[in-house]
């Protein structure tokens, strides 16, 4: 069998959604054991719940950081800073081709899947079709991306 244990959103304590689930497999093991596994993952669970956290603020900010180096290219447009080229590149964006914004929004079903999960099937989709996309930024309800001419 499998033992389970929530991992609740930070914040808001067990009226939090739950953010992951622990589970351990265990086969064969008295009551004693079992139980020992369920306080281990109990024990586990803030810390996880803390590198959750993390892990989410940590992809806010470089989300933050991709949508201001967009605004900065686009207001510059031909004369950005070196600083911005290389910003721009190390986070593999080809600034010298022609580009196309585009501004992807969900609706229905997809709303409410994980965003990571929309957008990939959606970059998939379009890459089958001959456009390949460069996700930028997450906004409300979808993302700003763009399409080069290579």
């Amino acid at each position: 069998g499998l033992l389970a244990h929530p991992v609740h959103a930070a914040g808001a304590g067990a009226a939090a959604p739950v953010a992951a689930w622990l589970v351990c497999p265990v086969a064969d093991v008295d009551a004693a054991r079992a139980d020992t596994v369920a306080l281990g993952l109990a024990v586990l669970e803030p810390f996880i719940r803390s590198w959750l956290a993390g892990e989410r603020t940590r992809a806010d900010h470089e989300a933050a950081a991709r949508e201001r180096l967009l605004e900065e290219i686009a207001a510059g447009r031909d004369t950005i800073s070196r600083a911005t080229v290389e910003r721009a590149v190390s986070l593999g964006w080809r600034l010298q081709d022609w580009h196309v914004g585009l501004h992807v929004r969900c609706g229905g079903t997809a709303a409410a899947e994980p965003p990571g999960a929309v957008r990939a099937r959606v970059a998939e989709e379009l890459a089958r079709e001959g456009v390949r996309v460069q996700v930028v930024a997450d906004r409300e309800g979808g993302w700003a991306a763009w399409t080069s001419s290579v």
